[in-house]
């Protein structure tokens, strides 16, 4: 099946050129059958499935590079699982030294990803967690009001908080701490306008593109043998 897949994932990277905008998430592949490494996401909208790691176009959902689970692997990298999986999504000679841009959650975003993302010549913006290592200090035990910005560049790797209706921590290896004007509802249904970072602006707007890519394969339940295994994998590449 494997050298199959290779081929049909081939195909998709040798017809299509990305967008500069890419983003990378886990999918829930849904299926009900009996394999070794279904995995359980209570979660998510569909809870039992196979769980794959996907590189798609942030602008239309398309797939371009996925790995699927298959239970624990040894050989992780000294920086851990999530980095070691975008490496090896993003490491093909079509994309390297491009330009693109990677989005990532805050399972993925580290400073040390993004510096090693930047050797490779890929910009990176993500959401990331106040536990990281290599963020400041200063950047995430600062107490902000509603609107206040803090944010630091270290080594090519901008960290920022900003306060909204909580905190929100980003990381960015092109994003400076520039601000833009952005309306919204507010209660009593009118509009406030409010002063966001462009870091967050443009995450909100790219990270989706895995999600897009979800809509399309997730409209089907498979349930059994390990031939349909094959097809689900198959249509999940398909669809998306």
């Amino acid at each position: 099946m494997r050298p199959f897949l290779d081929i049909l994932l081939e195909n998709f990277q040798t017809n299509y050129q990305p967008h500069q905008q890419l983003s990378v998430d886990e999918s829930m592949i849904t299926y009900k059958g009996r394999l070794s490494f279904i995995q359980y996401m209570p979660k998510k909208p569909h809870k039992w499935g196979l769980k794959a790691w996907v590189l798609a176009d942030s602008t239309n959902g398309y797939c371009w590079d996925w790995k699927l689970y298959t239970g624990r692997e040894g050989n992780t990298t000294e920086h851990g699982l999530a980095h070691r999986v975008v490496m090896d999504l993003v490491s093909h000679q079509r994309l390297t030294g491009k330009g693109y841009l990677l989005f990532t959650d805050n399972f993925y975003s580290s400073p040390a990803l993004f510096k090693d993302l930047a050797d490779h010549g890929f910009g990176a913006c993500g959401t990331a967690r106040k536990d990281r290592r290599g963020i400041p200090k200063n950047i995430t035990d600062t107490n902000l009001k509603k609107g206040e910005v803090v944010s630091t560049q270290d080594d090519g790797v901008l960290a920022l908080k900003w306060h909204d209706k909580r905190d929100v921590l980003m990381l960015s290896t092109y994003h400076d701490s520039s601000m833009v004007e952005k309306s919204r509802r507010s209660k009593g249904a009118g509009v406030e306008t409010i002063q966001k970072p462009k870091v967050v602006e443009d995450y909100n707007q790219y990270m989706g593109g895995v999600d897009l890519s979800k809509s399309n394969s997730d409209k089907i339940v498979y349930r059994d043998s390990t031939c349909t295994c094959i097809i689900i994998i198959c249509t999940f590449a398909y669809c998306s």
